[in-house]
């Protein structure tokens, strides 16, 4: 899995262009991304009806509650300017590319590098 290492501390015109430029180039099956609604900020997107069902069976089965993070993909800021599922469901390659590519777009193709 490809993890985007950003190279700026800032998003210097915040989340909305970074979201709409990867929801105006998804393909059209994909879901669309937001800011993660965590402390370490990030992007979040809904599994899809097949991939929610999937993911709460394997929750049942393991004996433990669902929350929030059972229902969405996401990749969250570390401390050093990295974004990363940690633990949690993360994007695929192709979204983590569309990803980088639209950080890329915002804030320049010489801040953001995948690693």
């Amino acid at each position: 899995m490809s993890t985007i290492h950003v190279l700026t501390s800032t998003l210097k015109d915040g989340y909305a262009p970074i979201c709409n430029y990867y929801n105006a180039n998804k393909p059209a099956d994909w879901m669309p991304i937001s800011k993660l609604r965590a402390a370490e900020g990030g992007f979040e997107m809904n599994l899809n009806p097949s991939e929610k069902a999937h993911s709460l069976e394997c929750v049942k089965s393991m004996g433990r509650m669902s929350d929030e993070n059972d229902k969405v993909r996401q990749l969250r800021w570390t401390g050093d300017g990295f974004l990363k599922s940690n633990g949690h469901i993360g994007f695929t390659r192709e979204q983590t590319h569309l990803l980088c590519r639209a950080l890329q777009h915002s804030l320049g193709g010489d801040k953001v590098e995948l690693v």
